[in-house]
């Protein structure tokens, strides 16, 4: 009889860690600053911020938060179940991928070139294939160049991480790097550069919306109980507090 019930109870406790263990998530992201970052060993910005006040309300502080390469990030996320890549921006083809939860922030992408760079002139973007166009790999701004024409042969230095994009441009290696007016400010700042020695040559899209992108296999459950509690960080008013803090943080470019 004891032995049956020291058995009924480990079969309860293993029960339970893998429910507990099932609703666990990982949080996949990568350098995306103001947004997303590493401060020497710490992760800073606005969605990790977000996520930790999420974390709070939900009372898991099991979840996980990683920062790897965006492509990695991505197609993780794709294919394992309660793994969430952020932030992601929303497009067509990516809508049926995910279950999507958001916005994390709206902001603006382009083509970006040093001030001095008087000869580039850019008046549509079939224009920029005459320029050698540094890009992050795998995300959709440069989808969005291939699905144009432009090719990693010809058009496109791809590379892994926006300030490596940055480098290139400020050191003539790239004549334009697409990128989010506050991603490139901050990385500029964070070189120690100012952001008037760059300018918009061409916006590609002027609603650049961050999402929190569920894999489509997470339960129903796990991911209205997340949605939730950002709907409560929206109403009572914590979402906007950090979001000026960040925004705050952005250096204009023009």
């Amino acid at each position: 009889m004891k032995n049956a019930f020291i058995t009924c109870f480990l079969i309860i406790v293993i029960s339970l860690s893998n429910v507990f263990a099932a609703e666990k998530l990982v949080f996949l992201g990568a350098e995306y600053p103001p947004y997303e970052y590493r401060e020497g060993q710490e992760l800073k910005g606005l969605s990790i911020e977000l996520l930790q006040e999420i974390f709070i309300l939900l009372n898991n502080p099991r979840n996980d938060i990683k920062l790897i390469p965006w492509k990695r990030a991505y197609e993780t996320a794709l294919t394992q179940k309660n793994t969430i890549v952020f932030s992601t921006l929303r497009t067509q083809e990516r809508e049926k991928l995910f279950y999507w939860i958001g916005p994390i922030y709206v902001d603006s992408f382009g083509l970006f070139k040093l001030k001095k760079r008087h000869d580039i002139v850019i008046n549509t973007l079939e224009d920029a294939k005459k320029y050698k166009v540094g890009t992050v790999n795998g995300t959709a701004s440069e989808k969005i160049l291939i699905s144009k024409g432009f090719t990693k042969h010809n058009h496109i230095s791809s590379m892994t991480h926006t300030s490596q994009n940055v480098k290139m441009l400020l050191f003539g290696r790239v004549d334009l790097i697409v990128s989010s007016e506050s991603r490139l400010a901050f990385a500029l700042k964070d070189k120690g550069q100012s952001a008037s020695k760059v300018s918009n040559a061409y916006t590609i899209d002027n609603k650049n919306i961050g999402y929190f992108a569920f894999n489509i296999n997470t339960e129903q459950d796990t991911i209205q109980k997340f949605k939730q509690a950002y709907d409560t960080l929206v109403k009572n008013g914590t979402y906007q507090r950090l979001l000026s803090k960040y925004q705050n943080k952005n250096i204009a470019i023009k």
